[in-house]
């Protein structure tokens, strides 16, 4: 063997020890952030990117303007924006792939920023978009199973079902969708330098990039769709929405909507 096979060998084993290293310390840190609501695998490996440029992490939160911010930063198409292919190019990394796991952020103080949206307004639009108007996608066939019924076997599920699905189920384990922010972004847990509103998004993210957290690019990206919730009956929102309030209770405290 030569001097060069046995480096490359030496390497090679090097990274597989690292990579399993890590993914073991990763899973030992889940066992407490999960026995405390926050679902460590989602956190971990998809919501938490890190930016090189501003050497800082977005954290992502589900129906809270994140393909706008992913689309963003990559300079890309909806379908791009989870490309990890594509975010590596525009210098946006998973933790896995900088070797940090949470724990590492909070002592590293690595700078944090997230983007939280209104929760009541939240729930609805998720209701609207991956229930009523894309039935097949993953949340609405949960949803159904937590009721033991079949995705194909239910007309429509009413907007009663999803919230049972809610109030009964582990908060680790709610989809990701109708999880609360919260839990969804590690706060009180990770340290945020700027928590970011859907409502003011723009004017929010150019004070994270005055403070050198977020790309300046990425802010003069930022485009926002606001589509009404068409597909929902007024009235039946507004005889379930201190239902959904009170199942996102911590979600208003904790962001002071």
């Amino acid at each position: 063997m030569t001097k060069v096979t046995k480096l490359l060998s030496h390497k090679a084993l090097r990274f597989l020890f690292d990579k399993h290293a890590l993914k073991y310390r990763a899973a030992k840190e889940a066992v407490q952030w999960e026995r405390e609501g926050y679902n460590y695998r989602d956190l971990w490996r998809h919501h938490s990117l890190f930016i090189k440029e501003t050497n800082s992490i977005y954290v992502a939160i589900s129906k809270s303007a994140n393909s706008s911010v992913r689309r963003a930063l990559s300079d890309c198409s909806f379908k791009e924006a989870f490309d990890r292919k594509r975010n590596k190019e525009h210098g946006i990394y998973q933790l896995q792939h900088i070797k940090k796991s949470l724990s590492d952020i909070v002592t590293e103080q690595v700078p944090c920023i997230t983007v939280v949206r209104n929760p009541v307004d939240r729930f609805w639009s998720a209701y609207q978009n991956k229930i009523i108007q894309h039935k097949h996608y993953g949340l609405a066939a949960e949803v159904a199973a937590f009721h033991g019924r079949s995705i194909q076997d239910i007309d429509d599920i009413p907007p009663e079902m999803v919230l049972d699905y809610i109030e009964q189920t582990p908060t680790h384990l709610i989809e990701e969708h109708l999880r609360p922010q919260w839990a969804c972004c590690g706060f009180g847990r990770l340290t945020f330098k700027m928590i970011a509103r859907v409502e003011s998004l723009k004017k929010d993210l150019q004070i994270a990039t005055d403070q050198g957290w977020f790309p300046q690019i990425a802010v003069d990206r930022i485009k926002i769709s606001n589509p009404s919730n068409q597909c929902i009956n007024t009235a039946v929102k507004q005889s379930l929405n201190s239902r959904v309030q009170a199942c996102y209770a911590k979600d208003h405290e904790s962001f002071e909507y």
